[in-house]
This record gives C-alpha cells, sequence and structure tokens, in this order.
C-alpha cells in the first residue's frame, strides 16, 4: 500500500486535537507571551538602573561580549553566546509550553510533582534530582544538540538545493511579525523585544540567520520523513510472526489480592493487618481457589453474577469485572498479554493467571513476586482493518459558560440549546438546498467556530489513537459510518454538524505499521546526517541560564 501521497505520521502528530481546544491553548500562549515580554522589560530597565552608569549600560545593551563571545562549535558554525540564547530560550519556551498544553492552570504543581522542578524559580538554583545538574546546565546541553541537529540539516538541505516550501515561508514571516507587532503594542520596536526575550545582542539580523537556519532544517526533514513510500509486500513482511502487536483486545478482568483473606494473616494493636511469608502463601492459594470459580462464566454478565457471590463481596454490592475495549497489544498489562494474544484464543475463553511483579536487586538478580491472580473472561481480537476516517465538522461552539475555581467553565441548559438550535438551523438549510460535500464545506467556511473552517472543516486520518474529544471520535469511527453520513452532535465545546468525507486509503493497522518503518527509514537517514557532525561547547558564560521558566513562553 502506497503511503507516499499521504502525510501519516505528521498528521497523528500535529492534528491530533479538536481546534476549538487549540485556539484556547494559542489564546492562553498570546496571554502568557504579553506578560513575559512585560516582565521581562521590567526587570531590564531595573537592572538597567541598578548598574549605575551610562557608560557601562551602553556597553551591556550593546551585547558587545555576547555577539564577539563564541559559545559553541557546531561543525563549521561559529555559534556567538547570542545565537546560542536563541536555541536555550526557545528551547525552554517550547517545553513550558508543552508542558502548559497537557497540564493547563496545573502546569506548576504537576511538574513540581513529577520533575522536582519550580518553573517560578531560576532554572539555575535547581538541581535535576538524578543528575545533580543544574536545571540551566541540563538545558545548555539540549540547546547543544539541538544546534547541532539544526546545522547538520540546514547544511544537508542547502547541499541538496532545497527551497523551503510556500508555507514554511508564510509560518517563517509570520514568526517575525509576532516581534513586529508586540514591538507596536509597547510602543517600540521589534529588536527590543528580541532584546527582552533573548538577552543583550540579540539583533534581527541574527535572528533571522537563525530562524532560516530552523526552518530550512525542520522543513527538510518533515519532506524526507513525508515522502517515504512502502508497498503491500513491505508491510505484510513487517508485521510477520508479530501480527498479534497490531491488534486490540476486547475482555474482561477481576483480580483478587491476597488481602482479600485478612482472616489468614495478623492483625496488630492498630487493626492493621499484615503477613508472614507462610500466611502470604497461604492467602494466595485462597485467592487463587477464588479466581477459579470465575472460569464457569459463560458471559460477562455471568462473571458478574459470580463475583457478586464471593464471601468477601457479601456487603459490597458495586463488585463486578473491570471491562477492557479495544486495548491494543502494547497497552496491556504484561501478566494478561501471552494469553490475550494468543492466535487460538477465542470469545468465552477463561483462565486465572498470577498477577507478579518483577524487580531488579542491586547485584543485579531479580525478585519476582506474586500479588494476586486475575480471572479472565476474553471478548474479542479486533485486527484494526477499519480504513483511517476522513471528515468534516461545522462547529458552533457555546458561548457565556461560567468559569469555576479551577479554570473549568461550564454552560447552562439555556446556552447549550442556542448552539443547539443554531446547528440544527444551519444543517436544515444545507438539506434544503444542494445537499453535497461541495456545498457543506461552504457552510463550514461561513459559520463554522472551529479555526479549521478554511479547510471546510477537514480532518483526515482520524484513528482509535487520535486525541479527539470522545464523541467526536466515536461518531467519526463508527462501523455503520459512510461517505455523505451527516449528523449532530454534541461535545465540551459546542455542537457539531458532523460530515463524514471519505475512508482513508490506509487501515488503522497498516498506519501503525507504516509510522514504525518510517521512524526507522527516518531515524536512519536523521543519524547518518547529524552524527557526523562535531558540536563542542565552548563556554556558556552569557547564557541565560536564570531564565525563570514560566516567564519564558515564546509563541
Amino acid at each position: 500500500m502506497s503511503a507516499s501521497s499521504k502525510k501519516k505520521l505528521r498528521k497523528e502528530q500535529n492534528a491530533a486535537q479538536l481546534t476549538a481546544k487549540q485556539q484556547q491553548e494559542k489564546a492562553a500562549a498570546k496571554k502568557l507571551r504579553i506578560q513575559t515580554i512585560a516582565f521581562v522589560c521590567a526587570i531590564a530597565l531595573v537592572i538597567a538602573v541598578v548598574v549605575g552608569t551610562l557608560a557601562v549600560r551602553a556597553v551591556d545593551k550593546s551585547g558587545i561580549f555576547q555577539n564577539n563571545t563564541i559559545a559553541a562549535v557546531v561543525g563549521e558554525h561559529k555559534i556567538t553566546a547570542t545565537e546560542f540564547n536563541y536555541f536555550y530560550c526557545d528551547l525552554i519556551s517550547e517545553q513550558y509550553n508543552n508542558w502548559s498544553k497537557t497540564y493547563g492552570d496545573y502546569t506548576s504543581s504537576y511538574v513540581s510533582m513529577l520533575y522536582g522542578l519550580d518553573v517560578t524559580k531560576s532554572l539555575n538554583s535547581q538541581t535535576v534530582k538524578e543528575t545533580g545538574k543544574s536545571w540551566a546546565d541540563t538545558y545548555v546541553e539540549s540547546a547543544l544538540e539541538q544546534a547541532k541537529s539544526t546545522y547538520a540539516l540546514y547544511d544537508a538541505a542547502l547541499a541538496a538545493n532545497y527551497e523551503l516550501p510556500a508555507d514554511a515561508k508564510e509560518e517563517y514571516d509570520g514568526t517575525l511579525e509576532v516581534f513586529d507587532m508586540y514591538g507596536n503594542l509597547y510602543g517600540t520596536d521589534a529588536e527590543a523585544i528580541l532584546t527582552a526575550t533573548y538577552g543583550n545582542g540579540a539583533t534581527m539580523e541574527s535572528f533571522k540567520e537563525y530562524l532560516t537556519a530552523v526552518f530550512y532544517a525542520k522543513s527538510f526533514a518533515n519532506d524526507y520523513a513525508d515522502a517515504l513510500s512502502y508497498d503491500e509486500e513491505v508491510f505484510r513482511n513487517h508485521e510477520k510472526d508479530k501480527e498479534h502487536e497490531y491488534s486490540s483486545y476486547s475482555f474482561a478482568s477481576y483480580h483478587i489480592s491476597y488481602e482479600k483473606f485478612p482472616e489468614l494473616g495478623t492483625k496488630g494493636e492498630d487493626d492493621k493487618v499484615t503477613f508472614t511469608d507462610e500466611q502470604k502463601e497461604a492467602a494466595l492459594a485462597e485467592a487463587k481457589k477464588a479466581a477459579e470459580t470465575l472460569t464457569g462464566a459463560t458471559s460477562v454478565e455471568d462473571m458478574d453474577k459470580l463475583i457478586a457471590a464471593l464471601p468477601f463481596n457479601a456487603d459490597n454490592k458495586s463488585a463486578i469485572a473491570s471491562k477492557a475495549d479495544d486495548v491494543l497489544y502494547a497497552e496491556l498489562n504484561e501478566s494478561l498479554r501471552d494469553w490475550l494474544a494468543d492466535p487460538a484464543r477465542t470469545e468465552g475463553d477463561t483462565v486465572v493467571l498470577p498477577n507478579t511483579t518483577t524487580t531488579e536487586n542491586e547485584d543485579g538478580t531479580e525478585t519476582t513476586v506474586t500479588n494476586g491472580y486475575f480471572a479472565l473472561f476474553f471478548r474479542g481480537e479486533n485486527e484494526n482493518l477499519r480504513p483511517l476516517a476522513n471528515v468534516r465538522h461545522l462547529l458552533v461552539a457555546f458561548e457565556g459558560g461560567t468559569t469555576g475555581e479551577d479554570g473549568t467553565k461550564t454552560y447552562s441548559d439555556a446556552e447549550k440549546q442556542k448552539a443547539k438550535d443554531e446547528a440544527e438551523k444551519l444543517l436544515a438549510e444545507w438539506k434544503d438546498g444542494n445537499a453535497n460535500e461541495e456545498s457543506f464545506i461552504e457552510l463550514v467556511k461561513k459559520n463554522s467556530d472551529d479555526a479549521s473552517k478554511d479547510q471546510g472543516g477537514l480532518y483526515e486520518d482520524v484513528s482509535p489513537a487520535s486525541n479527539f474529544v470522545d464523541s467526536f471520535k466515536n461518531w467519526s469511527l463508527d462501523e455503520s459510518r459512510k461517505p455523505g453520513d451527516v449528523e449532530i452532535i454534541e461535545s465540551e465545546y459546542g455542537y457539531h454538524i458532523m460530515f463524514y468525507s471519505s475512508h482513508d486509503e490506509m487501515t488503522y493497522r497498516d498506519s501503525m505499521i507504516y509510522a514504525e518503518l518510517q521512524e526507522a527509514d527516518y531515524t536512519k537517514w536523521y543519524d547518518g546526517i547529524v552524527d557526523v557532525v562535531s558540536a563542542e561547547l565552548k563556554t556558556d558564560k552569557y547564557v541565560n541560564k536564570d531564565i525563570v521558566m514560566a516567564q519564558s513562553a515564546m509563541y
């Protein structure tokens, strides 16, 4: 199957969310950007006053030191401290913005909990627990690798006489316009904004050179990856002897821990039950017996009845099996994976399997511990042969709303009804006219509240792995869906008039295989270009190591 006309991997990575959500994130990023510039400009002014003398201020702000100090050498490129700060600051900004998209209003709390980093404090004042290095030094190392990758690909692009595509040129120009926009906003010019963002020494001339290298490198690499194509034979050879890895599995499970039998342990003065090794073995034996009583189930409903009948569930009216639907092989519990993916497995099969954990000891040996038993009921295998979906939609967004203390916005029934009425009105108008895909595209362009309206509301290659809201994804992937289907659905953003455009040429199964093939070939190509290039940090004296991550978000 050919994939030359598709950009499978990039679309899954870059177009995975409803644009309504992206708009909110973009607005939040712009707001943060304004706050960032105002803060940095204020700090710069304070520093200028504190320095004391006009002569020192003039030399410092001119960036003489930054522009005449070689911070790193990549291949034949000598990178000044100013240029290195472009890589460094953008890397930090991108990291923070990615975390913000994931954790939203709770970014500071989650980053602190997961990584031990306080995003409101200087990176140079905090260390990475695993390495003992400061966060600033860690990002300096990453920035050097980023510079190496960028210039290696940039040089390769120039050597190949590569031309920057029109859409990349447009994005490049738009990036530069941001600095003019904020310059006008604050009554200054683009270079002042550059200085506030990247530090003293930043100039529009050097920034354009940096940005050119970045855009050429990224576009060159993306175009190479997108052009990779494979025929049917390559797909089938790749999955040979591991067909199960591209399937999804549905099953019901119930776990019985040895702790379900406290009477076999020892109760302490605090009423806490502990188990000696012998007591745990006895309790595990009882857990296994209890799990085996569930293997007589002939349906999931029957299994639930057997679970409810277990003695330790006498007072637990909500005890039922966990139902798993279409779980990919890689996401299965390792204790269950081999049994579920056995080609001989048929619907209705049952089994009892131990729930084990394995830990590595200091001497390199491993210890495996059994904590209980799973009773499983096999519901079926999905080979993921359904084609990816290409859909269009028109969004009538909710208006108004009330924002709670946690930042979540809710809408009244009246506000929701208003959006629904508008969606129904638009759909009726379309049906009363020349109801086809072309007219639907025009309807979307004129009325949709989604940024995808310029593309006629089109989203291609929708798959079970796509990160769309459930109602949007479930409608798109409904097995009964056929080209031309139209329906109104609700999501947290509003009401969507959905239009099923077409089945894609590639199945979900083959999209996973394609991603692996592409990744392997791209990595080989990328490493062949980048690994041969040398990169050396000369000095980080003028790197903005005291930067505060939460005040570094860029675009």
